[in-house]
């Protein structure tokens, strides 16, 4: 198999500046989102079935909202994750997976 040029990026975390150009890309994922054949199209499924070859192989899997902003942002940019991926501070980034459950809504409304 050849090796794919673009990355596959997480949306886990994003920083978006607004541009135009981002809410373009915006607005077509949640077009995207709305549309069930669109963000899980029939046969999906989220498990990978990687080989040895982890970065070589094709998975057999979708990664949903994950799988749609990468093709929206290579067909945006076409496959030059310069244009798009920031690399600084990437040594200093944490998620934390198990949050404290202490939040209430008022800690997500906009003042």
């Amino acid at each position: 198999m050849k090796r794919n040029p673009c990355e596959n990026y997480g949306a886990t975390f994003a920083f978006i500046l607004r541009t135009e150009k981002t809410i373009t890309i915006l607005k077509w994922w949640v077009l995207c989102a709305l549309e069930k054949d669109c963000m899980a199209p029939p046969g999906s499924q989220l498990y990978c079935k990687f080989g040895r070859e982890r970065y070589t192989q094709y998975g057999d899997c979708h990664r949903y909202d994950q799988s749609v902003i990468n093709l929206l942002l290579e067909n945006m940019y076409g496959c030059n994750p310069d244009n798009y991926v920031s690399r600084y501070g990437e040594e200093g980034v944490n998620i934390e997976r198990n949050p404290a459950s202490s939040f209430t809504a008022k800690d997500f409304v906009c003042d």
